[in-house]
C-alpha cells in the first residue's frame, strides 16, 4: 500500500550526516548486553551513552541531543514499551530500536507501539545486525530525499531486518 507521509509536527532529531556525530543512548538493565551494544556502536564510531532502564533515560532525552534511542523491552522500573509511550506523549519523535530476547518481529509488539518502532532486534543479534538496525532506523521517520513532498512513499508492514 503506498500512503503519503504526513509532516511531522513532533519534533524529529535527524539522524546526522555522518556517524562520527550520531549520538545514540543505549537503555538495557543487563551491563553486558548494554556494554557490548555501546562496543559495537563505539567501534562503527557512533558516540553512545547508556541507561540501566527507562526510568533513567528520560533525563537524558529530555536534555541531550540524540539521533536514536535502542532499547531493551523488559526492564525494571520502566521498561521498553513504557519509554517509548512517555517519549511518544512528549511529543518526542527520535527513531526507535527494539532489542530484546522477547522480540524477533516488529509483529510481536504491542499494537500501539508497533509504528513507532523503526527496528525490532533480537537480543542475540550480531554487530553487523546492529550497525544495519541503526542504519535502517536513522531513516525511518524520515521521508526518503528524492520523493518530493507529498509524493506516495513505501511503507513496509514488517519493521524487522530481513532474515530476522
Amino acid at each position: 500500500m503506498n500512503l503519503p507521509i504526513p509532516a511531522l509536527e513532533a519534533r524529529i532529531t535527524a539522524p546526522s550526516e555522518t556517524r562520527e556525530k550520531a549520538r545514540i543512548l543505549v537503555v538495557d538493565d543487563d551491563d553486558y548486553f548494554r556494554g557490548r551494544e555501546e562496543t559495537v556502536l563505539n567501534r562503527a564510531s557512533y558516540r553512545t551513552m547508556g541507561a540501566a532502564d527507562g526510568e533513567e533515560a528520560l533525563a537524558p532525552l529530555r536534555t541531550g541531543d540524540f539521533d536514536l534511542v535502542l532499547t531493551d523491552w523488559n526492564m525494571p522500573k520502566l521498561d521498553g514499551v513504557g519509554l517509548i509511550r512517555a517519549l511518544r506523549a512528549a511529543g518526542n519523535r527520535i527513531p526507535l530500536i527494539m532489542i530484546s530476547s522477547s522480540v524477533i518481529t516488529g509483529r510481536d509488539l504491542p499494537d500501539d507501539i508497533r509504528s513507532e518502532v523503526a527496528v525490532a532486534l533480537p537480543k542475540d543479534a550480531d554487530a553487523s545486525q546492529i550497525l544495519a538496525g541503526v542504519a535502517q532506523a536513522s531513516h525511518a521517520l524520515l521521508p526518503p530525499p528524492a520523493a518530493p513532498l507529498g509524493s506516495p512513499v513505501r511503507v513496509p508492514f514488517e519493521r524487522g531486518l530481513p532474515g530476522t
